[in-house]
């Protein structure tokens, strides 16, 4: 196999949908496929960038990057970071945050976060060993 490598995804092609839906269907019992036109949608989005980790042509891992601007300087949210269960454990999330961590920094200043359940014990050690601190906060969500 190929050294993989991240690409951002800007259009959809064929094929990219059922790839995205199958690391999608990895990453929790909770989430839901994304329709093509949620996705066409995304991947026009100046905010958010889809990045797929490829090799030799399968998307074998899959993170998005969330920027934006508030009164106290530029934010980014690292999201849905999966691994195909057929490639973990061979450091390709790690390759993923790095590269992540490296197109932030050559943004400027960023201050980059994520979130990660407890119970992904491997994931959590891989974000601290990285410079991720744990914050003492409490997260809210609501569904509209």
């Amino acid at each position: 196999m190929k050294e993989p490598r991240l690409i951002e995804l800007t259009e959809l092609k064929p094929g990219y949908l059922a790839s995205i839906n199958n690391l999608l269907s990895q990453l929790s019992d909770s989430v839901h496929t994304i329709t093509e036109e949620k996705l066409n949608s995304l991947l026009s989005s100046s905010q958010s960038h889809l990045y797929v980790l490829e090799a030799d042509g399968q998307f074998i891992g899959m993170t998005t990057l969330c920027l934006y601007q508030c009164p106290t300087g530029w934010k980014a949210w690292i999201e849905d970071v999966v691994v195909d269960r057929n490639f973990r454990g061979k450091g390709y999330g790690k390759l993923m945050i790095l590269q992540v961590m490296e197109l932030c920094r050559k943004r400027g200043e960023v201050t980059l976060m994520l979130t990660s359940r407890p119970s992904r014990v491997v994931a959590n050690q891989l974000y601290q060993s990285l410079g991720f601190e744990k914050r003492e906060t409490n997260v809210y969500k609501m569904k509209s």
